[in-house]
Formats: structure tokens, C-alpha cells, sequence
């Protein structure tokens, strides 16, 4: 009676050979000799199976993406949230001997997409599948709906997605590149650490009430289309312009971006980050001007210009005594010939943002 081959168990024990040479020499080191030693198999019975190493290259290729797509898969039978997050994306890392080939692999496959179009579109395919899968880690440890295979997250969120990715991918490198310096349980609680800082991110700021008619909220509006003396700071709650109507170069509107008209009306966060703010700024003025110190008033009052907003003033050192203290109104509501030019406001900008950047990194 013939003897029967089983040849689903052949190719899956070179397979596993496979996976153990790549792990140890990497894919170029994986040649059908080498292959067939490590399978205890003769160069002729294996080569039976795969006559050349790009035919093993393509194997493990296919190896590799129906591998990670089964365990993947079997993650999501797990309820949503940060454990089923953490599970997924622990399967794009070397987290042992089978991802580690899984991941020399895929490096090696990265250099020859260069010249073979099929691997440029695996690429870009597998590209995609790792964002995917980070958009619903993100939305899992935020207890959000899982999305769908084309949704984009929202803008916010999309961008926290694409951190998590390069994130994971940096895990990985240094996984196979420096294994005695970052194992397996460094890995995973790397992984974890930035799940969490995910889960604990502050909740973004509401979108601010546009009042119709308010000059302020009309600027506001406006966004990235202000020239920069009219958003010299932007934050989630206040955004700063140079006043346009004043005689005294850096003179300073500080305003909420949404419709208030008095101080008990900010919201918490908006009173929280005022303090900073007048800080930061009376710094840059003092630097960028040179005034000695700044005044800071608030009125409110002129009809259209019931939006809160609060004059941050320089006081120069040379400033006439009839124009110090309240009396320093005097530079405002000037004749337009007496006004700051623009072009000076916007250098004035330009420097006390550039003031303001450098003591938020110092």
C-alpha cells in the first residue's frame, strides 16, 4: 500500500523551521539549504516544496499575513475595551519567536517593495490595517464605538490614532534591533503605558458660541485665516490680537474664544488659564517692547464689544505721567493716522508668539 504524504504537515513543519531561522539569521539568512537543516529535512525533499528562496520568501509572506489576520481576528470575540486593546496591538509586536520572524519579515519585505510592485501595495495595505487597528485601541480605551474598516476617527482623535501608530512601530523596532533592552514585558507595558495615557488625555475643548453680530466673534471665526497680529496666541479657550485701534505699539486684546460677557460667565478651564496667560505675555512684552511692566483692564462696555476682552498694556519707561496708570486710555480710539501701522503689529506679533513659544519649552 503507497504511503500517504501528508503535505499540509510537511509545509507547515518547514514553516516552522522557517520562522526559527528567520528569528535567529533574519530573511536573507533564510536560504532553502539553511531552511532544510533546520527541519532535519534532506535539500531535496524540501526544495520538493520551494525550489528557490524567493518562493519561501513568498510563503512566508503569506505565512505571515494569514497568521497575524487568524489571532487578530480571534481578539475580537473579547469585549471592547482597554484588554481587547492591548491584545491587538500586542500582535504586531516581537513579543516572541514567531513574531520576531513575523517582524524580520516584514522589514526585510519593506526593502524589496522598493523594486517589486506587489510588495508596494502589500505596503501600503498593511499600512492601513495597523492605523485601523490603532483607531479602535483608541476608541476602546475611550469607551467609544468601534469604527468601521474606512471610518476616520474624529480630527482630535485621528491624530492620537497616528501617534499610537508610531508609537507601535517604534516598539518594534527596538524589539528586534535591541532585544536585551527592551523584552517582551518591556514591550507590553510600554504598550500599556500608552494606552492609559490615551484613556487619561483631557476631554477637548467645546467647540466656542459664535455670537452673531460680536466683532470679536466674528475674528474668532475666522481661525487660521486672521493675520497674526489678530492671533498672536491661540488656545483652546483665548485668543490674543494686537488692539487695533491704539496709538501704543503692543497693546493687547486678550479674549475668550467663545461669547461671554463677564468674568463669571468663563468657563472653569478658560478662568484656570488666564493667569498663564497675562504671565506669559507681560514677559514677551516686557522683552519684545520694553516696557517696565503691564497694565491689565477690563471694560466691556462700547457698543459690538460686549465679548469680554482684557487690555494687557505696556507701561514704557519713558511714558508721559499724564499717560500712565488710567490715563493710558489716551492711546486708544486714535485717529487712523496716529495708529500703530499694521506692518509693526505684526512684527510685534510675531516676536512676542516667538517670546511665548520659547518659555512654554524652557
Amino acid at each position: 500500500m503507497p504511503k500517504i504524504v501528508d503535505h499540509a504537515a510537511r509545509r507547515s513543519e518547514i514553516a516552522h523551521a522557517l520562522w526559527r531561522v528567520i528569528a535567529r539569521d533574519g530573511l536573507e539568512g533564510a536560504s532553502v539549504r539553511v531552511v532544510a537543516a533546520e527541519a532535519g529535512w534532506s535539500l531535496g525533499a524540501v526544495r520538493h516544496y520551494f525550489a528557490t528562496q524567493d518562493e519561501l520568501v513568498a510563503f512566508a509572506t503569506d505565512l505571515m499575513i494569514d497568521g497575524v489576520r487568524e489571532r487578530l481576528l480571534a481578539h475580537f470575540d473579547m469585549e471592547p475595551g482597554m484588554p481587547r486593546a492591548q491584545a491587538l496591538l500586542e500582535e504586531l509586536l516581537p513579543l516572541d519567536e514567531r513574531r520576531v520572524g513575523e517582524v524580520n519579515v516584514w522589514l526585510a519585505l519593506l526593502g524589496r517593495a522598493r523594486r517589486e510592485p506587489r510588495l508596494a501595495q502589500l505596503r501600503l495595505d498593511a499600512w492601513e490595517a495597523e492605523r485601523y487597528l490603532c483607531r479602535i485601541a483608541v476608541s476602546d480605551v475611550l469607551g467609544r464605538p468601534t469604527p468601521g474598516p474606512n471610518a476616520l476617527l474624529e480630527e482630535d482623535l485621528e491624530s492620537v490614532a497616528a501617534q499610537l501608530h508610531t508609537v507601535i512601530d517604534g516598539l518594534t523596532i527596538h524589539g528586534v534591533t535591541v532585544p536585551e533592552k527592551t523584552g517582551a514585558a518591556d514591550l507590553r507595558d510600554q504598550l500599556r503605558q500608552a494606552l492609559l495615557a490615551i484613556a487619561d488625555r483631557p476631554a477637548p475643548a467645546p467647540e466656542p458660541v459664535i455670537e452673531a453680530g460680536c466683532f470679536a466673534c466674528g475674528n474668532t471665526a475666522q481661525g487660521d485665516a486672521l493675520p497674526i497680529r489678530e492671533r498672536i496666541l491661540v488656545t483652546d479657550h483665548w485668543r490674543v490680537a494686537h488692539a487695533v485701534d491704539s496709538s501704543l505699539p503692543g497693546w493687547l486684546i486678550v479674549q475668550p474664544r467663545t461669547h461671554v460677557q463677564a468674568l463669571d460667565e468663563l468657563p472653569t478651564e478658560a478662568a484656570d488659564e488666564l493667569g498663564a496667560i497675562l504671565h506669559d505675555l507681560s514677559a514677551a512684552l516686557r522683552e519684545v517692547v520694553g516696557c517696565v511692566k503691564t497694565y491689565v483692564m477690563l471694560f466691556a462696555e462700547a457698543e459690538s464689544f460686549g465679548h469680554l476682552h482684557i487690555h494687557l498694556v505696556p507701561r514704557m519707561p519713558d511714558q508721559p505721567a499724564d499717560a500712565t496708570g488710567p490715563r493710558v486710555v489716551r492711546y486708544l480710539g486714535a485717529a487712523q493716522g496716529d495708529r500703530v501701522p499694521t506692518a509693526t503689529m505684526d512684527q510685534i506679533a510675531e516676536a512676542v508668539a516667538a517670546s511665548v513659544a520659547a518659555r512654554a519649552v524652557v
